[in-house]
């Protein structure tokens, strides 16, 4: 997306907006769980930013369980949530959260996240 006529790039994209993510855990998610995690993994000057963990890789033994919830990273910017690539896996992203985490931010997560029987 651009600013008005000028060519000044006012969004960049890090992550393919196609890429689909996996939350693992059945959820819906909670403002208490949410808050925890994001809590976690900004904590003690963790290279994290303050948000909960995805990966773009789903594991057979999830797939095999159903424990997890997807969403593509263009849905979740939409929703208003950035998503970032972290940490030293290529697969790991985090969604990133507000602080503090408000029953608005747990309900528009779990409005993008879709069940893996949907």
């Amino acid at each position: 997306m651009f600013a008005g006529s000028t060519p000044i790039l006012v969004h960049n994209r890090d992550v393919d907006p196609d890429l689909t993510l996996y939350r693992f855990g059945k959820g819906p998610e909670t403002v208490e769980g949410l808050a925890a995690d994001a809590a976690r993994a900004a904590a003690n000057d963790s290279p994290f930013p303050h948000g909960v963990s995805t990966s773009s890789h789903l594991p057979s033994r999830m797939k095999e369980s159903g424990d997890y919830r997807t969403a593509k990273v263009s849905e979740l910017e939409e929703a208003g949530f950035r998503v970032e690539q972290t940490g030293n896996r290529k697969a790991h992203h985090t969604i990133h959260l507000p602080q503090p985490v408000t029953l608005d931010h747990a309900d528009a997560l779990n409005g993008v996240l879709k069940g893996c029987d949907l």
